[in-house]
């Protein structure tokens, strides 16, 4: 089914969809903020100089970047210009905290006293009068990446490799995950570098903040989705009992770069912490996952990689760390995608990418990808996860149904949606496929009711008539 009224293909629509999620550049001038900034080096360094400041061709899915060299700097080691990243706060933040001293001290630690490659962070600057937002300057560090678009799943270097060499490619990223976890926290003075949420121990910790996500996306709507995912979560008896370590909080091969096979730079930190070091590692396994099948239309992974199981046991193998409660850790990393993927989304929607400049079926796509993340389904999980693990997740979707049901005045689409859930076998013992399916229904009908809700709300609040 193309665009409506846009005679665009399912995978062009696909496209633009997904380049619009990832967009965080405001279009900046590149002069103006380099002027800018130059102002500020010479109020800290007096000597320092930037050349060559330009903006990446895509910055990610949370901060605008900037590329320049800088000179006369203490940082210099020599006369030469260093290579540096500007990193600016988002100002449609994904996260419910931005924390920039944080995520500079994570990476500082990282950087000085581990063996993984973390880039140094050379300044942090909290007051936005200088650029506007508050700001990372931050050590680049050069190598192949695997984008998200077009997905490395799909094309590239990566998709080049034999299935040999993606493997080897693969148990790297796991060894410097593992690499980060061994960061030494008393000689980096970070022990207590926190998630910014309450709890006595780092899971609780992390639960709090879930539901602190959950609370600033459901400002701008209700979710019963999420709100199902981050209770099981809630509900649930785990503990674990590994010591804490850094937590990098968005491991994935989307955010390493690569020389050969050896990752030399993780980058995206702005989730980091010292809590829970195994969820990086669920979050990596799944993460792939995700790529193959909402970014690259349903792929199948890269032959090359290693299963979850797999990916799981190769850490405990390097670390000497177990990993305990992998299905609640899979789910946890799950809802997490979701939460964030949400949240992308609404900030598309708000910054006029929905409804404004983009289609109805470009919209409608959007709604439905907001949990993509849990359109994938590992073959290698227990039955028993095949249903939950999608992230939509985690609550029964039989009672979901119902619950819909519920709403009075169900719209055409909502019905439409119910009907064909209903026509949908779900069960413990589910196959992947159907799984998937399941979601897609569930996830409609979730889009479908939050439309019935905002029809409900203009019936009872009518926009003022105006009169001359």
């Amino acid at each position: 089914m193309s665009g409506e009224g846009t005679g665009e293909s399912p995978d062009a629509l696909r496209e633009r969809t997904i380049r619009a999620s990832l967009e965080t550049t405001l279009h900046r001038d590149p002069v103006q903020v380099s002027r800018a900034l130059e102002v500020w080096l010479h109020s800290h360094w007096p000597k320092a100089h930037t050349t060559g400041l330009a903006a990446p061709g895509g910055s990610g899915a949370s901060s605008e970047l900037f590329f320049l060299d800088i000179g006369g700097a203490p940082f210099c080691a020599g006369p030469a210009p260093v290579e540096t990243v500007l990193r600016l706060a988002p100002t449609y933040p994904v996260y419910p905290v931005v924390d920039l001293q944080l995520q500079a001290t994570c990476m500082r630690a990282a950087a000085r006293h581990s063996a993984a490659p973390v880039p140094d962070v050379y300044a942090v600057e909290t007051d936005p009068s200088w650029l506007g937002v508050p700001f990372l300057l931050m050590q680049r560090m050069r190598g192949n990446g695997a984008p998200d678009w077009p997905s490395y799943v799909l094309e590239g270097w990566m998709h080049a490799l034999d299935s040999p060499a993606q493997r080897q490619l693969w148990f790297n990223g796991v060894e410097a995950i593992a690499a980060l976890h061994a960061t030494d926290l008393h000689a980096a003075g970070v022990g207590t570098t926190h998630l910014p949420a309450q709890g006595a121990t780092a899971l609780a910790r992390m639960l709090d903040y879930w539901q602190m996500y959950l609370a600033l996306i459901r400002e701008s709507g209700d979710y019963p989705v999420l709100e199902g995912a981050v209770g099981w979560l809630c509900r649930q008896d785990v503990a674990f009992e590994t010591a804490e370590g850094l937590v990098w909080g968005d491991a994935s091969l989307r955010n390493m770069l690569f020389e050969g096979l050896r990752p030399v730079a993780l980058m995206d930190f702005e989730f980091a912490h010292v809590g829970l070091p195994v969820f990086d590692i669920a979050f990596y396994a799944l993460m792939d996952h995700v790529m193959a099948r909402g970014f690259a239309g349903g792929a199948a992974r890269l032959p090359g990689f290693a299963s979850v199981a797999e990916t799981l046991d190769y850490y405990e193998s390097l670390t000497g760390r177990e990993v305990r409660s992998r299905d609640y850790l899979l789910r946890m990393a799950l809802t997490y995608m979701s939460l964030a993927t949400t949240r992308v989304f609404q900030r598309l929607a708000a910054r006029g990418g929905s409804p404004g400049r983009m289609s109805r079926a470009t919209r409608r796509y959007a709604c439905s990808r907001k949990l993509s993340p849990v359109a994938s389904c590992p073959a290698d999980q227990p039955a028993s996860a095949q249903v939950a693990e999608h992230a939509d997740l985690l609550v029964d979707p039989q009672r979901m149904i119902e619950r819909q049901r519920q709403y009075s005045g169900p719209s055409r689409e909502r019905r439409a949606c119910c009907a064909r859930a209903d026509r949908s076998t779900i069960g413990e013992g589910a196959r992947p496929r159907r799984c998937a399916v399941v979601l897609r229904h569930l996830v409609g009908m979730e889009a479908c009711l939050a439309a019935d809700r905002s029809r409900a709300r203009r019936r009872r609040h009518p926009a003022p008539e105006h009169c001359c």
